[in-house]
């Protein structure tokens, strides 16, 4: 019964009215915004520019308070924050701080923000969603009282009419995600779907896999079993198992197997139904094919073949691969001064990301082009 009322949210439906009333809720909000700029500006015509500039400031601090409630209650639970996305900002966990650009074009989601978050499997899954999924709401209901207090504090002067609005509009912020949206995977949607019904197997699967390989596991120690569940799974599943199975051939040297990986990941592409290239399925065939060029130089040790344009999608998240790719062909080429050099930028790179399972394998596949340098320079 209680995994029935988590089904029941995803009727089509139930869909349509969760999102007439989120929708209404947002522009009680905004309208709430507006009246409170307008009152404050109404007295002096000098300050009517205000009532312009503040509406997109306020939606902005709105949405970065709501997304910074997800980050502290993740951070608070043990999960693993890795990035995130801020109205037109994205940001980027590193090592030792973060990396802020503006969208890509191309990218477009349902949600204002979000933030990604990797489960701590030592600990309930459940749990931690649900108290991530709260953590946004929580924020913005802090702020609404705190504003509301500001706003009774500065009752006399105008400015309180700004802090009261501000305080509604963090108050539907909240309100309309709580609202359980199934579509768009809404806090609500997701408190009551860990509380009431079943954890989707195939994102449970993937979570599992990125945690272990962000606590160090490398691909070829990676669960047969887990890796078994994405093949049963459909596309684009079964292309994360062939990218453990490319990075494992790439870990031991087998550099003809990471090929033969890479050329099956092709076809799986190119039988993907269009629904299914989305931007993060396209940046992994981009990933597929760097590497698939990378390990043939390995095997057939001929310089990597890729223009300069290939690194562009990638370079935000791996900014490791182009220096490293660089690093193989002076080594072929028997110049050990530049190889060395570009390795050292390659590693820098590797070691900023939090997956510490990349540390590891970098490191191998580094010690594997220092050989081929030593051997090209004896040649």
């Amino acid at each position: 019964m209680l995994k029935g009322r988590a089904k029941f949210l995803e009727k089509s439906w139930v869909i349509g009215l969760a999102r007439f009333f989120s929708t209404a809720i947002y522009c009680i909000g905004f309208v709430s915004v507006i009246i409170g700029l307008a009152s404050a500006t109404h007295t002096d015509g000098n300050k009517g520019w205000a009532f312009f500039v503040f509406i997109p400031v306020f939606v902005l601090a709105a949405v970065a308070i709501h997304e910074s409630g997800h980050f502290v209650a993740a951070r608070r639970l043990g999960m693993l924050v890795s990035q995130g996305r801020i109205l037109f900002f994205e940001l980027l966990a590193r090592q030792h701080h973060w990396k802020m650009r503006m969208c890509r074009p191309q990218v477009r989601t349902r949600a204002s923000g979000y933030v990604v978050a990797i489960p701590n499997f030592s600990r309930s899954v459940r749990r931690q969603f649900v108290f991530f999924a709260l953590g946004g709401p929580a924020a913005n209901i802090t702020a609404t009282v705190v504003f509301s207090v500001l706003g009774a504090w500065a009752l006399s002067s105008d400015i309180s009419a700004i802090l009261f609005a501000f305080a509604m509009l963090n108050f539907c912020y909240a309100l309309a995600n709580l609202i359980p949206n199934a579509r768009i995977g809404s806090d609500g949607y997701i408190v009551i779907k860990n509380l009431f019904g079943e954890i989707d197997e195939a994102s449970l699967t993937i979570s599992k896999l990125l945690w272990l390989s962000y606590e160090g596991t490398t691909a070829e120690r990676l669960p047969i079993s887990d890796l078994k569940r994405l093949d049963e799974q459909p596309e684009p599943m079964p292309l994360l198992r062939r990218w453990f199975s490319m990075k494992a051939a790439q870990n031991e040297s087998r550099w003809a197997d990471a090929v033969s990986e890479a050329d099956a990941s092709e076809e799986n592409f190119s039988k993907l139904d269009a629904s299914l290239r989305q931007p993060g399925v396209l940046l992994m065939a981009d990933f597929f094919r760097i590497e698939r060029a990378f390990s043939q130089a390995m095997f057939s040790e001929n310089p990597v073949d890729l223009p300069e344009s290939a690194f562009e999608s990638t370079a935000w998240s791996s900014p490791h691969l182009k220096p490293r790719c660089q690093a193989l062909n002076y080594a072929l080429s028997g110049d050990i001064s530049k190889c060395e050099e570009l390795l050292v930028s390659s590693q820098t790179h590797a070691n900023e990301s939090l997956d510490r399972a990349l540390h590891e394998s970098e490191a191998t596949i580094r010690n594997s082009i220092r050989a081929k340098c030593k051997h090209a320079a004896c040649t």
